[in-house]
């Protein structure tokens, strides 16, 4: 299934997975490998479920937690990707993935300082992509601390000369 679906045959990888949780429902891995390929086909809902089921059998599982947020944030419920992904980064507090994507939901909540936090976080975990620096920037500035907001929106571009968010928000 998996190779399926690295080769971009979707319908054919979730078949296998679906299949393979018929066989054994107990197994979380089948669910979260499941998630994973819907989520890739953009089928996020399904996915959420997936990754909920995998955690219902493997409570506290950092990677379920993460892909289930990962899953809210796609669906537009920041809250439940907010709680999902705090909860990844408690258990595993070295992923700077997971933290990125935390600042996004709790962006998307509004809860300023809380995102600023997650999105230093996974900057200073050794997070290197222009889109988290250039987040931290768009909360910087509406918390209007303009100063840190240039800083984070430069560091975006030194990353990547060519962001233009990042040279628009400047």
């Amino acid at each position: 299934a998996m190779a399926r679906a690295h080769s971009g045959h979707f319908d054919s990888a979730v078949n296998y997975l679906q299949r393979a949780v018929k066989s054994n429902g107990l197994n979380p891995a089948y669910h979260s490998n499941l998630g994973e390929v819907l989520g890739a086909a953009g089928q996020f809902a399904p996915a959420r479920d997936a990754f909920a089921q995998a955690l219902s059998l493997q409570p506290d599982h950092p990677g379920h937690l993460a892909n289930l947020g990962t899953a809210y944030l796609h669906l537009g419920q920041w809250p439940e990707a907010v709680a999902a992904l705090q909860r990844a980064a408690e258990i595993n507090p070295d992923n700077a993935t997971v933290f990125a994507r935390l600042g996004v939901a709790q962006q998307e909540s509004n809860v300023y300082p809380a995102a600023v936090e997650a999105y230093q976080t996974a900057i200073r975990l050794g997070i290197r992509d222009a889109q988290t620096s250039y987040n931290l920037g768009t909360v910087l500035t509406r918390m209007d601390d303009l100063e840190a907001a240039v800083g984070a929106f430069r560091q975006a571009l030194e990353m990547d000369a060519g962001y233009a968010p990042a040279y628009r928000s400047l």
